[in-house]
C-alpha cells in the first residue's frame, strides 16, 4: 500500500473588507497561502505519479482553505475535480482513493467543522456532529480512520484558531473502530499534532492536539500503528519502538505543507510525503518543490 500524504494547502481566493479580509490579512501576514503556481505544480504531479502507479490513496490532512470562504472550497473542488476526474465530482466521503479531514483553517465561527466544509467537500446538506471518525478499507489488511481533530470552540475562537480537540463521542466510536479491527495495519489521519514538533520556533508546543497523552496512550495501547497529521508546516516523524512489555510500534509522521514550509525555514521545501507501507515497515519519501516543479528529495 502506498500513501501520498498532502498537508496545510491554504487556497485563498477571497477579496472585500470584512471579517474574514481581516483573518485573510493577518494569515497573508504569516504567508499561510498557497501561490496558485505551486497548487497548479502539485496537482500536476500527483497526476504523474498516479499514472506511474506511486501510490493508491491521497489523504489530505487540513487546511484546504485560508480563511473557510466558499470561494475557496470551490478552488479546491474544482482544481482536483479537473485534474483527476475530468470534472465530475470527488466523493470525499466514499472514494477508495481520495481522503481529507478538516483543519483549523476550515472550521467555522462556530467552533467546530463548519457547514462549508460538509456541503463543499463531504457533500452533506447538514452539518452531522456524528460524522466522524471515518473508517475506510485500504485493502485487506489496512484501515483508514479519518478524525475531525478541530473540536469544539466558544464562539470567539477565530477560524485558524489553532488549538485541536477531539470530543468525546467522537473518540467512544473511533476505539469501537479500533477494537474490531485489532489484526489490521491502523491508520489515522487527521490536522493536529499529538506530539510538540520539535524545531527551532518559539511556541512550538502552541496548536497542539488537547489531551493528547491521553489519546496518544489510547492509541497504543489499541494498537495503532501509524498517525499521519499536519498542522505544524514541518517535516517531522518519531516512532514508539518495541520494548520488552510490548512489541507494539506506532509511528507519528508530521507532513510538511505544500504551501507554506518556508515559512518558518528558508532551507525547508513546501512538500509532501508518499509512504511505501508492506508488511508493517512504512518507508517515507518526499516530493519538494523545487525550480517550478515537485522532485524527489534525497
Amino acid at each position: 500500500m502506498k500513501i501520498a500524504h498532502v498537508s496545510d494547502i491554504h487556497i485563498h481566493k477571497r477579496k472585500g473588507f470584512n471579517i474574514y479580509s481581516i483573518c485573510s490579512f493577518i494569515c497573508t501576514a504569516f504567508k499561510t497561502r498557497i501561490d496558485m503556481s505551486v497548487l497548479d505544480a502539485l496537482l500536476s504531479d500527483l497526476q504523474d505519479l498516479k499514472d506511474k502507479n506511486e501510490f493508491d490513496h491521497i489523504v489530505i490532512t487540513g487546511d484546504i482553505t485560508n480563511t473557510n470562504h466558499y470561494d475557496e472550497f470551490e478552488l479546491f473542488k474544482n482544481k482536483f475535480n479537473n485534474t483527476f476526474t475530468h470534472g465530475s465530482s470527488i466523493d470525499w466521503l466514499e472514494s477508495d482513493f481520495f481522503s481529507v479531514v478538516p483543519g483549523n483553517h476550515d472550521r467555522g465561527y462556530s467552533g467546530n467543522i463548519s457547514k462549508k466544509f460538509q456541503k463543499n467537500i463531504y457533500n452533506q446538506p447538514r452539518r452531522a456532529k456524528d460524522l466522524h471518525p471515518i473508517e475506510k478499507t485500504l485493502d485487506k489488511n489496512t484501515i483508514l480512520i479519518l478524525i475531525d481533530s478541530t473540536g469544539e470552540f466558544p464562539l470567539s475562537n477565530l477560524p485558524f484558531g489553532c488549538l485541536g480537540k477531539i470530543d468525546n463521542a467522537q473518540f467512544k466510536r473511533l476505539l469501537k473502530i479500533l477494537e474490531r479491527n485489532k489484526d489490521k495495519f491502523k491508520i489515522i489521519a487527521m490536522h493536529h499534532h499529538p506530539l510538540i514538533v520539535p524545531y527551532y520556533r518559539w511556541l512550538a508546543g502552541f496548536g497542539i492536539l488537547r489531551k493528547s497523552r491521553k489519546y496518544l496512550t489510547k492509541f497504543y495501547s489499541s494498537g495503532v500503528d501509524l498517525i499521519l497529521h499536519g498542522h505544524r508546516h514541518y517535516p517531522f516523524n518519531w516512532m514508539h519502538n518495541p520494548t520488552p512489555l510490548s512489541q507494539q510500534k506506532m509511528k507519528v509522521i508530521c507532513a510538511p505543507s505544500v504551501a507554506c514550509a518556508t515559512v518558518y525555514d528558508t532551507n525547508i521545501l513546501n512538500a509532501y510525503n508518499i509512504y511505501d507501507i508492506q508488511n508493517g515497515k512504512v518507508t517515507i519519501r518526499q516530493r519538494g518543490y523545487k525550480n517550478g516543479r515537485y522532485q524527489w528529495l534525497p
